[in-house]
């Protein structure tokens, strides 16, 4: 179940990470404003060929769908500061999904450290270049 579970997240961070951050807001909104307004195609051909998919939110697998909900839904109240006691507040699976999610989280927020990185040397090695072609 956990498996399951971090495969979906990894999915959901990496495809909301590529995207700067932006999720799929639903098909209703879809419908109105993005690429659901082509009514002369089925809406899962649409939706399959959106990078958004795997944040969609209908498209989290049904046997994982309450506990990821439970772990986004335990994210909110920690981050407004509510506290639960550990472990009686939720159920030891809940637990996990959260922790599942945190890890999913971090694991992502790595990949943009990584890249920062990656991108700052890029910009003093041409800082440097820039200085020697100055003859500095």
């Amino acid at each position: 179940m956990t498996e399951a579970l971090q495969k979906f997240f990894d999915r959901y961070f990496e495809a909301r990470r590529k995207k700067g951050g932006e999720v799929c807001k639903g098909e209703e909104v879809c419908a109105e404003t993005g690429p659901l307004r082509d009514k002369s195609r089925p809406i899962e051909t649409i939706c399959a060929s959106c990078t958004l998919l795997p944040t969609k939110p209908s498209n989290i697998p049904a046997h994982i769908a309450v506990l990821a909900a439970m772990a986004f839904r335990m994210q909110a109240l920690f981050d407004s500061g509510a506290a639960a006691l550990y472990p009686n507040f939720f159920t030891p699976l809940e637990w996990e999904a959260f922790l599942t999610l945190k890890f999913a989280r971090a694991k992502d927020q790595e990949k943009d450290f990584q890249t920062e990185q990656k991108d700052q040397a890029r910009q003093e090695q041409m800082a440097k270049l820039m200085q020697l072609s100055r003859g500095q």
